[in-house]
């Protein structure tokens, strides 16, 4: 708060001082000091030091009466009983003020049974105060003809009581007491019985983290932007269609959250929430498989027999040392269905013809055989070439040879 704000709010605080004092009779004059307006009300006091300072906030506008009561100018009056009553009080006395909607009204009279208003007070800022904001982000900015017809803001929390306030000079909205969280409606109440409606009011008093999303190709299924401080947050990143994670990783104040595959839990939040996932482009490897010729590799030469005509046998495929080659298109696990390799050198003359379930390990090793695929790695600069024979469980088009050459499929 600067130092100009709390010089005007001491300065509102002394004049409410002094129309009270005024109201009561008491000469004030214009440049009196904050001490010199506290001895007067110690001196209104009386020896005892009893009087009315309470604040009575009641819901029923103090009535009208037109004649004088111990010579004070008539203005506003209300049963004392119903002071009490509503604002909670044994007792009512002077120097009390009287709250209700918009205004305030020091009391300057008390008989038996009425207390009487020679003035009241509007507290709702300054009456240039344009507006509060809607539900829509828009603000509705009072006229001229309505800051001077306003007769209180009202704040209604969704499905329950209204409850009075006032905008202030900062455009804040303010109400006594304090308000439990929810959705209020706001709107203003005119003097000439109309309302305007301003929007709603979503009052939360939790504390919040931010959750930022830092991805690539990939989509978070928490679509949430913050967190609530002692909650829990949870999400699943996903790649998009034709593309796959390749990393996930989260911090919570900036320390690393532990992350399972795509899936991140955080039972208690305590920090800002950052989550990065990088998703890349699945590309379809290149069939090798090349020209499918009907026959079995023979063992003695690595030429294709035509005495099998159920077998099926791949074009000659180009390697290296160090490639990971898995072929598809037949049942590599069953040993009974002679899957072979044939191994060749840069001349395509045979190095070596074996089974699946061979081995091989002098030309390649058999890393994995499946219904499905067989895998092999080539482990020696004398193979350039190798091919496949096997029996296929689909037609020619489900035979297939791709090649992983330092990680990535040719």
């Amino acid at each position: 708060m600067s130092v100009q704000t709390q010089i005007d709010r001491l300065n509102a605080v002394k004049e409410r001082i002094r129309t009270n004092l005024v109201a009561q009779g008491i000469t004030v004059p214009e440049d009196t000091m904050l001490e010199a307006m506290a001895e007067q009300i110690l001196s209104v006091a009386g020896e005892d030091g009893q009087r009315g300072t309470g604040l009575l906030p009641v819901t029923t506008a103090p009535s009208g009466y037109t004649t004088a009561a111990g010579g004070i100018t008539p203005k506003y009056r209300m049963e004392i009983s119903t002071i009490k009553t509503q604002a909670g009080v044994t007792e009512v006395l002077l120097g009390d003020t009287v709250r209700y909607s918009y205004y305030h009204y020091p009391i300057a009279y008390l008989d038996s049974s009425y207390a009487y208003f020679t003035t009241r007070v509007s507290i709702r800022g300054a009456t240039g105060a344009e507006g509060a904001a809607g539900a829509d982000g828009n603000d509705y900015v009072l006229t001229e003809a309505d800051k001077s017809e306003i007769a209180a803001l009202v704040i209604e929390m969704l499905g329950g009581n209204p409850v009075f306030g006032y905008v202030d000079e900062n455009n804040n909205i303010v109400v006594s007491g304090e308000l439990a969280d929810g959705t209020y409606s706001v709107k203003y109440e005119m003097d000439n019985g109309n309302t305007v409606n301003i929007g709603n009011l979503v009052l939360d008093s939790n504390v919040y983290y931010s959750v930022t999303n830092n991805l690539t190709n990939c989509t978070n299924s928490n679509s949430a932007t913050k967190a609530v401080q002692g909650g829990s947050y949870s999400a699943t990143i996903t790649a998009k269609s034709g593309y796959e994670l390749k990393s996930v990783s989260a911090t919570m104040g900036g320390s690393p959250v532990t992350v399972s595959g795509g899936t991140i839990n955080i039972a208690n939040v305590t920090g800002n929430i950052v989550i990065t996932a990088v998703a890349e482009e699945v590309v379809e490897p290149t069939n090798f498989a090349g020209t499918i010729t009907v026959g079995r590799l023979s063992g003695s030469s690595g030429a294709v027999s035509t005495d099998s005509p159920s077998s099926r046998v791949t074009d000659f495929v180009a390697v290296q040392k160090g490639d990971i080659v898995v072929a598809y298109g037949a049942n590599f696990a069953d040993t009974s269905k002679n899957n072979t390799v044939g191994a060749y050198n840069s001349s395509k003359a045979k190095v070596s013809v074996k089974n699946y379930d061979e081995g091989g390990t002098d030309n390649y090793t058999v890393d994995e055989t499946t219904s499905t695929s067989g895998t092999i790695t080539i482990t020696t600069d004398a193979v350039k070439y190798i091919r496949i024979g096997l029996i296929p469980t689909g037609t020619n088009d489900d035979i297939k040879v791709n090649i992983k050459r330092n990680g990535s499929w040719l």
